[in-house]
């Protein structure tokens, strides 16, 4: 055999050899396949996507109400703590009043029955006074009512020194709160719809204009008000606010005019 043949038949052993570790050729991506089903299936890929994308925005939206809770659930308990403070002071301020009242019935004991029986009566008429221009539930009302009751009962047990001290403090209140009033403000004869505030507002005017005799623009100006000057706000009808000013003054300004102060 001639060297030529020799190489020649090692050439085709070689090729058949290597063509056997050769890759196939690609197949067609999808024979047979018409376009819409093409389509179809590449509308079917992109709703799992919106889906997907829905899915996560869901347990974002989740994961937040649930950090908003825990929140909600803080400031209650803060809320909480704020009234557990407030009432805490109160029990401190009645205590201390107890104190005092022991004090005074061991310094005031001289001024005996007498003084006690007259100082409960000037404070009985102090609160009657206070009555004729404010609610029954207005808050000096009450507060004065109960010094009052407080002073009864140390004049009934004796301590006549603590009754004329309870009734000192029921006294001021009285007068304190019937000068904030004010001798014009009726508020028993309240307007329908009237509502009192539970406290005296402390309020500032922030638009010039005036104050009238009755919840309305179109109702007599009684007082003009400036900004800046000082009012109490007592009660008031959807958006007007019974107020009294340091002249005793009292009528019905908008609350758009007025702010705290």
């Amino acid at each position: 055999m001639s060297a030529s043949r020799v190489i020649l038949l090692l050439t085709l052993s070689l090729s058949s050899a290597c063509s056997m570790f050769r890759a196939p050729p690609a197949p067609d991506p999808a024979p047979g396949v018409s376009a819409v089903e093409k389509q179809t299936a590449a509308d079917w890929a992109a709703s799992v996507v919106r889906e997907r994308a829905a899915v996560a925005g869901r347990d974002s939206a989740n994961a937040t109400i649930a950090i908003l809770g825990k929140r909600i659930s803080l400031l209650e308990l803060r809320l909480l703590e704020r009234d557990a403070q407030v009432e805490d002071l109160q029990s401190r301020l009645d205590e201390t009043r107890t104190a005092v009242v022991k004090a005074r019935s061991q310094v005031q004991m001289a001024n005996g029955r007498a003084g006690a029986a007259s100082g409960m009566a000037e404070a009985e008429v102090a609160l009657r006074s206070l009555k004729a221009v404010a609610p029954p539930q207005y808050p000096d009302v009450q507060q004065a009512t109960r010094l009052l009751r407080q002073s009864a009962d140390a004049f009934d047990n004796k301590n006549y020194g603590g009754a004329i001290f309870l009734a000192g403090q029921a006294k001021a209140v009285a007068l304190t709160a019937t000068s904030r009033l004010g001798a014009g403000n009726r508020l028993r004869t309240a307007r329908p719809g009237e509502a009192t505030f539970a406290v005296p507002l402390r309020l500032k005017v922030i638009v010039a204009g005036s104050v009238r005799d009755r919840p309305g623009g179109k109702s007599p100006v009684l007082f003009p008000v400036e900004v800046g000057v000082p009012l109490t706000g007592l009660s008031y009808v959807d958006e007007w606010i019974r107020v009294t000013d340091d002249r005793r003054r009292t009528g019905w300004i908008n609350r758009s005019m007025v702010g705290r102060r």
